[in-house]
């Protein structure tokens, strides 16, 4: 590769030519080295875990969505792991993970007390307890 400015020889993915410090012509180097991009699948296991952290008190839809949370997030930890120089926002990974497992933990407790719940009001179990919340819902 070569300078533009001055027309001295550099390596590949210079940003600025050592010799006249004139910025070269490589955008994407540029890019990948302050990282713009996004880590994959942040997002995603970022509002899975959080859903599936505040959505506890429906014990079976809070324990899926913390799960998918943490397993996307993980996913992206580890592509992230793969290529770290390309990509930024790995803390909403972090977050999303741990709401993730802050969920599943939850979300496993109040799913043992809801059955044992069901359980201990004997006759209709789950269903009349299902049948209670509809009726709550309605008023």
């Amino acid at each position: 590769m070569f300078c533009t400015n001055c027309g001295a020889e550099i390596p590949s993915g210079t940003i600025i030519c050592p010799q006249c410090g004139v910025p070269t012509n490589s955008t994407q180097t540029t890019t990948t080295a302050h990282g713009s991009k996004m880590a994959p699948k942040s997002v995603g296991g970022f509002i899975c875990g959080l859903l599936g952290f505040l959505l506890e008190w429906l014990p079976l839809i809070g324990l899926i969505l913390s799960i998918v949370g943490v397993a996307l997030c993980s996913n992206g930890k580890k592509e992230v792991a793969k290529n770290p120089q390309a990509y930024t926002g790995t803390g909403m990974l972090t977050a999303g993970q741990v709401l993730g497992i802050i969920g599943i933990v939850v979300g496993a407790i109040a799913l043992i007390f809801t059955l044992i719940w069901c359980i201990i009001l004997g006759n209709g179990g789950f269903f009349s307890l299902m049948e209670e919340m509809i009726n709550i819902l309605d008023l």
